[in-house]
């Protein structure tokens, strides 16, 4: 399996990767959202960013590698998505969009410098124990929580963003599977308060 590890080259690939999300969900933006299948919106999807910042981790060999991946690809993605958007933004005649994306993409990259220390610890999920088991709950929390909300709030109520909310569900048990096979013998018992979690936020954004 390839390892992301603490060189220049390996720092590189992730900045690729980011910068094609950020491309990546400017694109599917541009699908309607009228139809249940719709591609759109793809960019405020919390799940999706879980999912795949928590592969970026898991694929890290250290933790400061880990750290430093997520940092470089929520960052990356940041800047590449407001880049592009401010040029299709320009092309469609909106003028202050400088002033816009330039706020919202410098909040996301102190959202990244954040998040690259949360990645320090979604990097101990890889471990055995009680305290690696709730860190490794917490992105699937995430992705059955939007799922749930997804489900509920968008593809019952108005028949759109099935894939989305498909994509939340298939790739938490995928997210499980992967962190499960780290831990040899995981206390079943402490998903118990997460799963608890999930569930008391599904209703409250529901409701």
């Amino acid at each position: 399996m390839y390892r992301l590890n603490d060189k220049p080259k390996s720092y590189l690939f992730v900045l690729i990767l980011g910068l094609a999300a950020g491309l990546l969900t400017v694109l599917l933006d541009f699908f309607p959202c009228k139809n249940i299948w719709t591609f759109s919106s793809f960019s405020g999807s919390l799940g999706f960013w879980a999912f795949t910042t928590s592969v970026i981790v898991y694929l890290s060999d250290k933790m400061k590698t880990a750290g430093f991946n997520t940092f470089i690809y929520l960052c990356s993605m940041s800047i590449a998505f407001y880049v592009f958007k401010g040029i299709v933004s320009y092309y469609s005649g909106y003028t202050d969009f400088v002033r816009d994306y330039t706020d919202l993409a410098v909040m996301w990259i102190i959202i990244s410098f954040v998040c690259g220390f949360l990645g320090l610890l979604v990097w101990y999920a890889k471990k055995d124990g009680w305290f690696s088991s709730f860190i490794f709950a917490l992105p699937i929390s995430v992705m059955l929580t939007e799922g749930i909300e997804l489900l509920m709030k968008q593809v019952i109520a108005k028949h759109r963003y099935l894939f989305q909310t498909i994509f939340n569900f298939v790739f938490s048990f995928i997210l499980f599977w992967c962190f499960s096979n780290k831990q040899k013998k995981k206390q079943a018992i402490i998903f118990i308060i997460p799963l608890t979690i999930v569930f008391c936020l599904a209703l409250f954004f529901i409701w």
